[in-house]
């Protein structure tokens, strides 16, 4: 995954979606396509609120980075359905540390 997608609140505070998994830790929600962050910002009949950003994977990395320590983010949720997007059972969720360790391990 080189480039994702993050959905942002459309109101220039630099705020984007979060949530919390069934454990009660806080997810980053990341796409892998414009289309799929747009058909969940449409899904939620949010369409003036929030705005689809393509971030890099550098600036995906330091984001992440960022989230664990400001946030106290711990997952990402991929491509979260938008009709359970507060119940994260049925989406993929996975560690950030293990995301970032792959990822800059793949930087050499």
């Amino acid at each position: 995954m080189s480039d994702c997608y993050l959905i942002y609140k459309n109101d220039d505070s630099g705020q984007f979606l979060m949530s919390r998994t069934t454990e009660g830790k806080i997810a980053v929600m990341l796409f892998k396509s414009h289309d799929s962050a747009q058909r969940f910002i449409d899904a939620k009949g949010m369409t003036d609120e929030l705005v689809v950003a393509q971030k890099h994977q550098e600036e995906t990395i330091q984001l992440l980075r960022d989230c664990m320590t400001n946030y106290g983010a711990s997952e990402i949720a991929i491509e979260p359905d938008p009709e359970n997007s507060s119940d994260l059972d049925s989406t993929r969720v996975i560690p950030i540390v293990a995301l970032l360790i792959e990822w800059e391990g793949q930087k050499g």
